[in-house]
């Protein structure tokens, strides 16, 4: 049905076929197929099809990277009322993508975007609004109150963070259950961060009950994905084993992976343990 319409020119069905090639609706994923339909529908001035383009020019999907066209068709969408485009203007300007930063402007587009229900700009309001823009005083119970909108649509960066608020009362009372299920919520959504405080909550029974090997498993999964402070756990559960049979050799190993990302104590660690391997080496002939 979409190929029949966009031969007829519909910028709805061009827009629609653009999104199917783009995550293999029905289809193969083509970049290069949806940036064409995209571009189709876009110059006909779709605002949906000009933000899904903008987002080809900024990320290079089927096109080479051109972050100043992408801020143009965002303002173009924008201009339409997109939500979705209201917040990535909003993300030009706070990063300097394709413009210079402006973070007021920032804070009005995200602010316009959360209003309209847009999860993402919903959080990036929220982060603004606990870590302060430079312009604007820290404003906690706003940032709670927008990581909760964010979070409830399931967003995993807004759980996280809002999780993190829960558990050392920042913003909202201390709910160490309440944190833990945000965590968790946003850790199945693999997010990185969230996976290492799950394990972290196991570990330490943070609102949940102590299990050292639920937490080795989480912090595995952080731990593969670069946390450094995962890869220092993981390497303290093998070394003393705790929640999996003792290795120093995989312990070392974690160590130096979390020391290559700047982490002195498990630099520290290694040290010390390539000195026990060394001691053992010699002690055994």
């Amino acid at each position: 049905m979409y190929l029949m319409a966009t031969g007829q020119g519909n910028h709805r069905a061009q827009c629609n076929l653009g999104i199917c090639y783009e995550y293999g609706k029905g289809v193969e994923v083509d970049a290069q197929k949806a940036f064409e339909m995209y571009t189709l529908s876009a110059e006909q001035g779709n605002a949906r099809a000009q933000c899904n383009l903008g987002i080809c020019y900024e990320y290079g999907k089927g096109v080479d990277i051109d972050v100043k066209k992408a801020f143009e068709l965002y303002q173009l969408s924008s201009s339409q009322g997109n939500d979705y485009a209201d917040c990535n203007l909003g993300v030009c300007y706070e990063h300097g993508k394709g413009v210079e930063v402006d973070m007021k402007r920032a804070m009005e587009l995200y602010q316009r975007s959360a209003e309209k229900g847009n999860e993402y700009a919903q959080c990036n309001l929220a982060y603004l609004c606990e870590y302060g823009t430079g312009l604007e005083p820290v404003d906690m119970k706003k940032a709670v109150h927008y990581y909760e909108l964010s979070a409830k649509q399931g967003y995993s960066r807004a759980q996280y963070h809002l999780a993190l608020c829960y558990e050392h009362g920042n913003g909202a009372p201390v709910d160490h259950a309440k944190a833990f299920e945000l965590y968790q919520a946003a850790a199945n959504q693999n997010h990185h961060k969230a996976e290492y405080c799950v394990g972290l909550c196991y570990e330490k029974g943070i609102g949940v009950e102590k299990e050292l090997s639920r937490a080795v498993e989480q912090y595995i999964l952080a731990a593969q994905k670069g946390v450094e402070y995962a890869q220092l756990r993981l390497g303290e559960c093998y070394q003393f084993g705790k929640g999996v049979q003792m290795n120093v050799k995989k312990a070392r190993k974690f160590y130096l992976l979390a020391a290559h990302q700047g982490n002195e104590i498990a630099k520290i660690y290694a040290d010390a343990l390539k000195d026990i391997q060394y001691l053992e080496h010699i002690k055994n002939g």
